[in-house]
């Protein structure tokens, strides 16, 4: 019965403008905002989509200055995307590698910058995996942004793309300022706001593998909370379709939702150190050629 009344408050809550785009964001907090922020360089992290629609875009982070993610299109086409701002009006990014399968091009609309798409057939239920490195270039005049998905039928990582982004004396350029990181679920096609969607969130951050911390805590707008120990965001008007989706989430597994819309405190996920496997499999991703 809680269960089902935590439901019906959820969907309660979710904006339906049919003809608009929507988007619900995670915004994750620092641990000890008291101390001082360490220069990050390193993110990891895992969406576990476990229902989705046409026209939707799940961001696995963004940053200042750039965002990765995975989206649905019509038609069930399906691809994973990087993409930089410009830092400025007159400095640009630019592509220094790219997998063979990878579309770069310009984008605008939304600021502009570079971006870089690569079909790819995820699938709900499964986590679909990312990293993000930066490292300087030799001159230290510009950073070098790096983006990897791990392909699981293929059981290995793919370096998406490179992007060279000039530094224009800007620290959130070459760091990843752990306050400004937030993900997000978009409708951004405004389509069929009726149908249910609902994905999972984890990020882990540091300057390499070995020290990468699980962000445990974050805010959120829009239908948010957390289920199976991981952040959640939704979407959809159908409450019974969602009801029977969580309710068929592996016994095992922690199926308590907790809704807060607009809330002054954070949430809180238990730590979930990163398996020595994982450490070992960022330790040994691909270096971008020039």
């Amino acid at each position: 019965m809680m269960k089902s009344c935590l439901l019906c408050s959820l969907f309660v809550l979710v904006l339906a403008a049919p003809n608009a785009a929507q988007a619900q964001h995670l915004w994750w907090a620092s641990e000890d905002p008291g101390k001082p922020q360490e220069k990050r360089t390193l993110l990891y992290g895992e969406i576990e989509v476990l229902a989705s629609g046409p026209g939707i875009y799940f961001c696995g982070v963004n940053w200042s200055g750039g965002y990765c993610g995975i989206q649905e299109h019509a038609e069930k086409k399906r691809n994973t995307i990087f993409s930089e701002w410009d830092p400025s009006p007159t400095l640009h990014p630019s592509v220094v590698h790219a997998d063979a399968r990878a579309v770069c091009k310009r984008f605008g609309g939304e600021g502009t910058g570079e971006h870089t798409d690569l079909d790819y057939p995820w699938q709900e239920g499964r986590p679909y995996r990312f990293a993000v490195a930066k490292q300087p270039d030799a001159s230290g005049d510009n950073t070098l942004i790096t983006f990897y998905f791990f392909d699981a039928p293929l059981n290995k990582w793919v370096l998406q793309a490179t992007l060279s982004t000039p530094n224009g004396g800007k620290d959130s350029v070459r760091y990843f300022n752990r306050p400004n990181l937030n993900s997000f679920l978009e409708n951004f096609a405004g389509q069929q706001p009726e149908i249910p969607k609902l994905c999972l969130y984890r990020l882990w951050a540091g300057s390499a593998p070995e020290n990468l911390v699980c962000l445990r805590k974050a805010k959120g707008d829009g239908p948010w909370g957390v289920l199976n120990d991981s952040f959640y965001l939704a979407q959809g008007k159908d409450q019974a379709a969602l009801d029977a989706l969580v309710a068929k989430q592996p016994k095992s597994r922690d199926s308590r939702i907790g809704l807060i819309k607009g809330a002054k405190a954070p949430l809180a996920v238990p730590d979930r150190k990163l398996p020595a496997e994982i450490i070992a499999e960022l330790k040994a991703l691909p270096k971008p050629s020039p």
